[in-house]
This record gives C-alpha cells, structure tokens and sequence, in this order.
C-alpha cells in the first residue's frame, strides 16, 4: 500500500512538473514566434530595417580680451550617429552608435579637445509617421542615455528629428535639433 501511495505521489509530480514545463514553453512559442509574426503580417505602414546614417555638425564662438587685445576662440563639433533597426510591426529595436569630435580652433590653429564613442541599446515605437526611440548604454561599464523623435520623410527614406540626451558625464541634459537620418542601401 505504501508502494502504490509513493508511486501516485511521484507520478503526480513529475506530471505535474512536465505540464508545468510544455505550457510555459507554449507560451514562449506564441509570444516569442506567432505574435510578432501575425504583428509584421498585418503591419502596413513603412519599414524601417536597415542602417541608418546622420551627420550632425555645429559650430559655435566665444569672445575673451586681455588687457589689449580679444581672441575668438571656435568649438567645431561633429557627431556621427549610426542606427542599425529591427522591426517588428510598430516596434523597432536595434543599436545606436554615437562618436563625437570636438576641435578648438584659436588664431587658426586647431586642437582636438574631446573624442568619445559609446554603443547603445534602442527601443522604441512607431506612430502616426513618428518614430520614437529611447536608448541606454549597451555595456554596462558606460553611462549615458536618451530619447530620439524622428519623422519619417521622403517616402521613408530620410528620418528628421531630435535628440534629448544625458552624455557620458551625467552633469546635463543636451538637445539636438535639425538631425536627418538617411537610410544605407
């Protein structure tokens, strides 16, 4: 008798350990491979796989004077900003890489000042023609995140937009304007 009670006890768990096991990998099955499948068959607006590529250069003055004289002194910075986009329906996610350069230019001498890159993590949606994107460091021994909003122009060939971002220093939160993405073929 006492045979037949452990027996039924231990089918019992093992059966119920194997259910346990088959409906949790159902569940991974649709939400991982039919749901964004039947999300990517019925999506019908633009898509936006691929590589994306912006240049955003600005230029900025600062006077000083001296007992006799005044120097201008010019900051040139140039961001280079790469998208690399997954989509899957209105969801998109990818990587996001960022490198700037920063050049001093006094009495026509220049001087690189600053020069970072960092990799980033994006997610983000698309609705009504915007897409909206927000972006954390990829490794976690770096800082830095943000949010993009872009519009898709020109036949979904050009996203044009801004950024809102805290850098790598975490003491401010920065805004580009006026940044045109175009798309690598």
């Amino acid at each position: 008798m006492n045979e037949q009670i452990f027996f039924a006890i231990k089918t019992g768990v093992i059966s119920g350990i194997l259910t346990g096991v088959v409906l949790w990998s159902m569940r991974q099955f649709i939400l991982k491979v039919i749901l964004p499948y039947l999300e990517q068959y019925f999506y019908t607006g633009t898509l936006l796989d691929g590589t994306w590529n912006a240049i955003a250069k600005y230029r900025s003055s600062s006077y000083s004077s001296h007992e006799n004289s005044t120097s201008v002194v010019t900051y040139e910075q140039e961001r280079n900003l790469i998208l690399n986009l997954r989509q899957n329906g209105t969801k998109i996610s990818g990587t996001f890489y960022a490198k700037s350069e920063t050049k001093k230019i006094k009495s026509g001498i220049e001087k690189i000042e600053n020069e970072y890159s960092n990799q980033y993590k994006i997610e983000g949606i698309i609705t009504n023609n915007y897409l909206i994107l927000n972006y954390k460091a990829l490794s976690r021994n770096r800082t830095g995140l943000g949010s993009f909003v872009l519009q898709i122009t020109h036949g979904g060939t050009k996203l044009k937009g801004g950024i809102s971002f805290i850098g790598e220093g975490g003491e401010s939160i920065e805004t580009l304007n006026r940044i045109e993405f175009i798309r690598s073929i």
